[in-house]
């Protein structure tokens, strides 16, 4: 997932976040004994009742969801999951999976719902957007009956409840319509106030009216697919001795055209006119067109009409047709998305507040936990805790389900709950609270919660434990609290220092650490540092505590197989930084996932090359781009017996000189100005500063172009990119020819003009402009702003850098192109990236930093955030290293001439490529012989077991009991294990590789699965003066190495 990313590893403060985003299939078993179900197309299976779990029906929360079509649910990775999975189970899996997310409104600061008067159009659907003058403010509980007291409706206008989004320009908001789901209600937890108080917090469930069922969607695709082959069947059939009877004609016209056309351009030249010359085409035009108008006459015809009719019924109606689709029984709100409206969410503009600077969101969601750092008590009044806020909205979840299972909303009942990433995670803490406190509802249950991006600046690290409480305590533990003999001190001190935690005085820290820490442990990371008494409690560590205390219904993992095995080695320790032995100590299910390939509309010619309505040069030009689709022809075996490969390769380089004629030429003719107007309106650069660095030259017979995109974010490792491919120019005993022809364009959203990774692309570009007398200025150009990734249809090969990367989309795009892939070995890269269709460095940019050689004396003196600096400048040049090698591997093998009747190697990468199965459903070859959707089904949810395999035992609680402190248990917790402190996260991370790198080296025995970091069943005694329950992130064997790590650490700090 993404959130205005920082590198959550050597993170240096110059680094600035940047808000400008711009397996064979499942068959699961039909009970039997069932009503029929309703009749549609695709296979359906039916189940009924309301009684038990309903092994069929899923639940999926996540903070963003592209599926809604709002760029306010749709921030990045996550979003793509939260809609592709889903719906891959919707039509493949016979799953009814309904999806849920947080209200977020625009314009709207006391957390109310909005309400819009809304109109209709002429087609009787309704209008989605709308002046500010339409919105209204309304509470929470209010009807939609009461708002309308107060207003005043014209005609035409009724009242809708809706979510508003970010107006545009001209003052108009698109909206979410919703509709009431008549569920609402409240639940306790500990106050805002005090921890030793309760506070209500209420709720209420809309849903999205106007999202069709994916279901629905895909049918109705299927079905407009099958028609258009049909007609064109019939009409191909229908044309051919039209054509044969025209042929003659047709050729004699094209010969006059021909005559006329030469004639015309004697005179044009002799003349000398400056406007374009046009060949004549007229005769031609003539005789088509009488071609055309029988053909139409012939297939507007009574007979065959019918015909078509026939045989379009005959189709639909067939089994195979029929078995594409395999869909859940057609009930209400099948596949509905829903939205939980909580107070605070409410006032977020967006997911994760991200557009939201009234109320510091993202210093809420980043690092430094619920409050920025350094604010004052009256300050952090006005802020809103994103942790919290996420809590009570997954608390509200818990509520709502079993309110779901009534016959007016399907009987939904699901057995399956997908929480996606740290802001669902609270949910699985909810979940067994509930089960644990009698409530037979929440047996039986499977919850998986998914990292998206288990980075430390993901993962919810928060030291503050009165805030922690509030997410994960019930009314019965602060009944419990209230009854403790050292409360009214705790008061005190969470009366002065809860809203500034990290300026408590250290005694008071420690005193309230001793209480309650032991509750909260499970919850607590590797991070140490016991001079101040600082551990982080850690939302991310909550599947993990529920994947080991109840593991028959509790899971998580994470986005691909290879960053599963990253995030829990001692090799890439900044992956999922203080939680790498946590997680190597638990049994996770990591699954590669699958990317639906059709967003690229490589064979639409109507397709743009531009952000929305942001016409911009390139598609201005789109006609010269050449539309390809791959069309294999297999015989009845299956068996491959011809394929356009050849067109495609043609297509591709045709491509590939259109872009760069076009960029070459505008550069030519209006320089810098000149190429940016090829990606950006004027508005796009004024408003939004979108620019162009560098330029590309026209194209030259032999060019290959490397291309890259992704989003403006560190993690993205831009300036490897440029690095590496400045290496490669760079290099005496590479062909100077290869390297004039060799081009690399990257694009991505607009930076921050200081972020540290812009700053870097450009000073490497105009290196890349100087080097040899400056031979290479038209060979690297960086787009800063919307880059669209239909252009990898121009590409020769594809390159991404990333310094981390859970998954990766981008090489399944750049697969559907047929284009392939230079990448770092990271994340997902490694699971699908191989040498038929690629390139993969020897190690991830992350590499450990033992590995990097680092010479101290540069280290010596340094802060900790120039440290971080220099750490993360060695790891790029090492692998832009790595990367120069791939580039040189590539360019070789794309001047390789084929064998005599075969296709040359670059050819036959590009065809492994675009032959790939990538899709949720298909991607076998990604995971270990099983595809994305068989491993959710029967990996992670069982679903082939059956309702009667789930555990019905009542869940264990992932909280613990209280402490007592030591009054004076500061001096007593005192240590030397590190100097730094939460607030300076660039020195948690120097600090934290450091202590993974030495405790590798210096005590070999200290493999991540023998690490002291399991989390207990068992839970400390309210009585006990020692923290017997929380766990180091170095062994206490270890005592040795860390206090060689402390001298080696103090030499350099």
């Amino acid at each position: 997932m993404r959130v205005n990313s920082i590198m959550p590893q050597y993170m240096a403060t110059s680094i600035r976040k940047n808000n400008n985003v711009n397996s064979s299939n499942q068959s699961m078993p039909v009970p039997m004994n069932l009503a029929a179900p309703i009749v549609t197309s695709g296979i359906i299976l039916t189940f009924t009742g309301n009684d038990k779990k309903n092994i069929h029906q899923f639940l999926s929360y996540a903070p963003e969801n592209k599926r809604f079509g709002v760029k306010a649910y749709n921030l990045g990775g996550l979003g793509v999951v939260a809609q592709e999975a889903p719906a891959s189970w919707r039509i493949k899996e016979g799953a009814d999976v309904r999806d849920f997310a947080p209200y977020h409104s625009f314009n709207n600061p006391d957390g109310g719902v909005t309400v819009v008067k809304i109109t209709k159009k002429d087609n009787d659907s309704y209008n989605d957007r709308y002046p500010a003058e339409s919105f209204i403010s309304a509470k929470q509980d209010e009807t939609l009956e009461q708002v309308s007291k107060r207003v005043k409706l014209k005609e035409g206008e009724s009242l809708s409840y809706a979510i508003r989004l970010q107006p545009d320009d001209n003052g108009i908001s698109q909206i979410i319509r919703l509709e009431d789901t008549g569920i609402q209600g409240s639940f306790k937890r500990a106050a805002d106030r005090s921890i030793a108080d309760t506070q209500d917090v209420t709720y209420r469930l809309f849903r999205a009216a106007d999202l069709a069922d994916t279901v629905d969607i895909e049918i109705k695709k299927l079905e407009q697919k099958a028609l258009t082959k049909i007609t064109q069947d019939i009409t191909d059939e229908l044309a051919a001795p039209i054509n044969e009877k025209y042929k003659d004609d047709l050729a004699k016209a094209k010969e006059k055209d021909i005559q006329l056309t030469t004639e015309a351009r004697k005179k044009y030249d002799a003349e000398g006119t400056k406007s374009p010359f046009h060949p004549i085409h007229e005769n031609e035009i003539a005789i088509q067109t009488k071609i055309n108008n029988e053909i139409k006459e012939k297939l507007a015809t009574e007979e065959v009409q019918k015909r078509i009719n026939t045989e379009y019924n005959e189709k639909i109606n067939s089994k195979a047709f029929k078995s594409q689709i395999i869909a859940a029984p057609k009930v209400p709100e099948r596949n509905a998305a829903y939205f939980i409206h909580t107070k605070d969410l409410a006032k977020f503009d967006t997911a994760y507040g991200s557009g939201d600077k009234g109320y510091s969101a993202y210093g809420a969601y980043g690092t430094s936990g619920s409050f920025p750092s350094g604010v004052t008590k009256k300050e952090a009044e006005n802020l809103i805790s994103t942790n919290i806020a996420y809590a009570d909205n997954n608390r509200a979840l818990v509520e709502i389900l079993p309110k779901l299972n009534t016959k007016e909303h399907g009987f939904y009942n699901p057995s399956s709950l997908w929480l996606h990433d740290r802001p669902a995670f609270i949910t699985m803490n909810a979940i067994a609270d509930a089960s644990h406190f009698g409530n037979d509802y929440y047996n039986g249950l499977k919850i998986h919660g998914t990292f998206h991006n288990p980075g430390r600046d993901y993962q919810g690290a928060e030291s503050n434990p009165f805030e922690v409480f509030k997410m994960v305590a019930r009314p019965e533990d602060v009944e419990t609290l209230k009854k403790h003999s050292q409360l009214e001190k705790l008061k005190k001190i969470e009366a002065k220092w809860a809203s500034n935690w990290q300026n408590a005085p250290l005694e008071e820290r420690s005193f309230v650490n001793q209480i309650l820490r032991p509750f909260m442990a499970n919850f607590l990371d590797d991070y140490v540092d016991n001079t101040n008494d600082v551990r982080t409690f850690n939302i991310s560590m909550t599947p993990i505590a529920g994947a080991n205390i109840n593991p028959r219904n509790m899971s998580g993992g994470t986005v691909s197989v290879n960053y599963g095995k990253e995030m829990k080695s001692l090799e890439t320790p900044d992956i999922a930084q203080f939680l790498t032995t946590k997680l190597a100590a638990t049994k996770t299910i990591d699954i590669t996932n699958g990317s639906t390939p059709a967003n690229l509309r490589l064979n639409d010619p109507t397709a743009n090359f531009c952000q929305g309505n942001n016409i911009n040069g390139l598609t201005k030009l789109k006609d010269g781009f050449t539309t390809y689709e791959y069309k294999p022809v297999f015989d009845q075996a299956g068996k491959l017996v011809s394929d356009n490969i050849d067109e495609i390769l043609k297509a591709k380089q045709s491509n590939t000189k259109w872009l760069l004629d076009s960029l070459g030429d505008a550069f030519e003719k209006g320089g810098t100005q000149g190429i940016t107007k090829m990606f950006f309106t004027d508005k796009q650069v004024s408003e939004n500063n979108a620019s162009v660095i560098g330029h590309l030259s026209k194209y030259k017979e032999g060019d290959m172009l490397l291309m890259g995109w992704g989003r403006p974010d560190p993690q993205k490792g831009y300036p490897s990119t440029f690095q590496a491919f400045l290496d490669f120019l760079k290099d005496p005993n590479i062909d100077k020819e290869v390297k004039k022809h060799t081009k690399l364009i990257v694009g991505a959203g607009v930076w921050e003009n200081d972020a540290r990774d812009f700053k870097w692309v450009q000073d490497i570009i105009r290196q890349i402009g100087e080097l040899d007398g400056g031979m290479y200025k038209g060979n690297a150009c960086y787009v800063n702003g919307f880059f669209p990734n239909r252009l990898v249809g121009c590409a020769t090969y594809s390159i991404f850098s990333s310094r981390f990367e859970p998954c990766g989309i981008t090489p399944l795009e750049s697969f559907a192109a047929g284009t392939p892939v230079i990448s770092t070995k990271t994340g997902g890269a490694p699971d699908f990236i191989t040498a038929l269709r690629g390139y993969l460095t020897k190690n991830p940019y992350l590499r450990n930093t033992e590995s990097l050689k680092i010479d101290p004396a540069k280290l010596a003196g340094k802060k900790p955030e120039e440290i971080g600096n220099i750490i993360d400048a060695e790891r790029m040049f090492a692998n832009a290293a790595e990367l120069k090698e791939c580039i040189m591997a590539a360019t070789s093998d794309y001047n390789l001439k084929p064998e005599t009747g075969k296709l040359s190697k670059y050819a036959e990468m590009v065809k492994d490529a675009i032959t790939q199965k990538i899709d949720w459903h298909e991607n076998a070859a990604y995971n270990g012989g099983k595809t994305a959707n068989e491993r959710y089904m029967n990996e992670v949810f069982e679903i082939d077991k059956g309702i009667e395999g789930r555990n019905f035992e009542k869940l264990k609680r992932l909280v613990g009991e209280f402490g007592t402190a030591v009054e004076d248990g500061a001096k007593k917790l005192r240590n030397k294990w590190t100097k730094v402190i939460i607030g300076t996260g660039i020195a948690i991370a120097a600090a934290g590789t450091a202590a993974y790198a030495y405790m590798k080296r210096d005590n070999k025995k200290a493999q991540p699965n023998t690490q002291n970091t399991s989390i207990p069943n068992t839970t400390p005694s309210v009585n006990s003066n020692k923290q017997t329950n929380t766990t180091n992130p170095i062994n206490t064997k270890q005592e040795t190495t860390d206090s060689n790590l402390i001298k080696k650490l103090n030499k350099t700090a």
